[in-house]
């Protein structure tokens, strides 16, 4: 019901690798070639998993035809970054991230109109306690800072309509 993950590729190699890792960095029983991990999914996770399998594609597809919608609503605002694809990528949008200096604002502004947004990774991971041990201070990574600072996840998830989007993206050009 949420845990788990998967990785595709057509590279054997890789696919090896992969395998290793979830394994223990193993490939065989009590041998272990690397350091790995005990990443498999439970029974429960793997029978959820295997009844939502078969809508991914469509799934992804409506991710994919939303983001395109934000990029064509909000590329009109020059106060936000909106997220860039590399050529020969073809991302699925698990999220749909603009950036601006007005994070904060804008965020507090979405909220009183209905729409919820998240900040999922506020603080860089230099300046996580897991790290303190690295002793990076604030400055080390000014653009991962910057990054933390300015960036806001909008709404994105199979189903939701065109209507919705355009709801999200007239808000935004009222917040400016």
């Amino acid at each position: 019901m949420g845990d788990g993950g998967a990785i595709t590729t057509n590279d054997d190699v890789v696919a090896q690798q992969v395998r290793m890792l979830r394994n223990y960095g193993s490939d065989r029983k009590y041998y272990n070639q690397v350091q790995g991990f005990n990443n498999r999914l439970d029974e429960v996770q793997a029978a959820i998993l295997s009844v939502k399998l078969p809508f991914l594609n469509d799934w992804n597809s409506q991710r994919k035809r939303l983001a395109a919608l934000y990029q064509q609503y909000l590329s009109a605002y020059d106060q936000l970054s909106l997220p860039a694809v590399a050529p020969g990528a073809e991302p699925v949008w698990h999220l749909y991230v603009i950036r601006t200096e007005k994070r904060d604002a804008l965020q507090e502004f979405l909220q009183r109109k209905g729409i919820g947004t998240m900040i999922h990774y506020p603080v860089p991971p230099h300046l996580q306690g897991a790290y303190q041990e690295l002793q990076y201070a604030s400055g080390s990574f000014p653009i991962a800072e910057n990054i933390a600072r300015t960036y806001l996840s909008l709404p994105l998830y199979p189903g939701m309509r065109e209507e919705e989007v355009q709801y999200i993206c007239h808000s935004i050009g009222l917040f400016w």
